[in-house]
C-alpha cells in the first residue's frame, strides 16, 4: 500500500522519459512507496506522468539514481493538488 494516504502531499511533478514502457514501469516502481503516481501517458518512445509526494526534487532525484540518466527523465515541479 502507498504510504501517500497518510503523508500530505507538499509537491508535485511532472516525471517524463524516453525508453521502453518497462523505462516507465521502473521509475514508477521506485516512486510509489513515497507518493502517488497517476496521469500516464505514452507515446513511443516517450512516457510521462504525474507524482505527487512529501519529498523535494534533491530527495526525488537521489531515489531514482541512475534511472535518471538511463531514461532520461525530467522532473518539472508543479502544484501539489488538496484534497
Amino acid at each position: 500500500m502507498n504510504s501517500i494516504s497518510w503523508i500530505e502531499a507538499t509537491h508535485a511533478y511532472e516525471v517524463k522519459g524516453v525508453g521502453d514502457q518497462n523505462g516507465c514501469i521502473a521509475v514508477q516502481a521506485v516512486l510509489q512507496e513515497h507518493g502517488l503516481c497517476g496521469y500516464t501517458r505514452w507515446s513511443p518512445p516517450y512516457w510521462q506522468f504525474i507524482f505527487q509526494t512529501h519529498l523535494d526534487e534533491r530527495q526525488v532525484r537521489r531515489l531514482l539514481g541512475t534511472l535518471l540518466d538511463r531514461y532520461q527523465v525530467q522532473l518539472r515541479s508543479s502544484r501539489a493538488t488538496k484534497h
